[in-house]
């Protein structure tokens, strides 16, 4: 993606209920879920990545997947696999708190 001209990547974690979402994204997260993808599965995809490319890289998820995995533990995995952002559709508490643990 970097050589064909990419300046970032964008990587979603899927969740089972997107009901926010309209019905392409909606079909991408149960075709994911399906397929097995889990939020490990897509950090160590980020592990195997960042071995090729510095490119930067942000998640588009849900808070629902961030608590399910533990905020901790999800900030921590985001920050060793320098994930530059989380991209998320939610504004208040849960993304000030990301941001506060990314940066901090």
């Amino acid at each position: 993606m970097e050589e064909a001209g990419a300046d970032l990547i964008e990587l979603g974690i899927p969740f089972s209920d997107p009901t926010a979402e309209g019905p392409v994204i909606q079909e991408a997260n149960i075709r994911a879920l399906s397929g097995g993808v889990t939020t490990d599965k897509i950090f160590d995809m980020v592990v195997k990545i960042r071995k090729n490319t510095q490119i930067p890289m942000v998640f588009m998820t849900y808070a629902n997947v961030v608590y399910s995995y533990g905020t901790e533990r999800f900030v921590q995995c985001v920050s060793g696999n320098t994930i530059c952002q989380i991209v998320s559709e939610h504004d208040g508490l849960s993304s000030c708190y990301f941001s506060y643990k990314m940066i901090s």
